[in-house]
């Protein structure tokens, strides 16, 4: 397929061994890369910068695992390195092999950008109801435990459809504004803006 010129910070010839050659669920593994992991290297420094250092090391522990299934080499060492680092003292300097993570993990999100493998947002599946109703009680309780990779996960499965035939106006909008509350790491904010969502997830007449 034609992404796969696009992916020099991948070995791609080891990645597709990993899922027996097939091309397709190979891009699908990409995606899924972007859409979960694209803004890890600032939520890891949020992190630290709070001290949740448990919550820091499962960050890059899941970036290390999911960049080395995929063949993403550089950014499945860097990963590893400040992983490492986490474990044997957090309160050290750990800027250069933050900076490096951060490089290594721009290089990858860059070239799945340039891959044309992400769909664009009119692609997307349409989303009913009851399922957004479960994800947004499962995203509050994630939210309101302070669990944010968990949070994060079950944005992306909300952002992963079309939600503009199943949604009154009002209700899309509340759904950005918790997109912007998580995206910006307040939690708590998200924990509340879903519990209104699930309120107002009234069945359409």
């Amino acid at each position: 397929m034609d992404y796969l010129k696009y992916l020099n910070h991948f070995n791609t010839e080891e990645g597709l061994l990993r899922v027996g050659e097939d091309e397709e669920f190979y891009g699908e593994m990409l995606r899924a890369l972007y859409r979960d992991f694209r803004t890890s290297p600032e939520d890891f420094e949020a992190c630290l910068t709070r001290r949740n250092y448990d919550e820091a090391r499962v960050i890059v522990h899941s970036v290390r695992g999911s960049a080395g299934n995929l063949g993403a080499r550089d950014l499945h060492i860097s990963a590893g390195d400040l992983e490492e680092g986490l474990k044997k003292d957090p309160s050290t300097d750990l800027s250069q092999l933050t900076e490096r993570f951060r490089r290594d993990h721009s290089d990858v999100m860059k070239e799945i950008e340039n891959s044309g493998l992400l769909e664009a947002p009119g692609d997307l599946p349409p989303g009913n109801r009851e399922s957004l109703r479960i994800l947004l009680i499962e995203l509050k309780a994630a939210a309101s435990a302070r669990k944010a990779v968990e949070t994060r996960k079950i944005l992306s499965e909300i952002s992963a459809y079309d939600w503009s035939a199943a949604l009154e106006p009002e209700l899309q909008s509340s759904l950005k504004d918790l997109e912007g509350a998580v995206g910006a790491y307040r939690l708590p904010e998200a924990a509340s803006l879903a519990a209104g969502l699930v309120e107002r997830l009234v069945p359409l007449p």
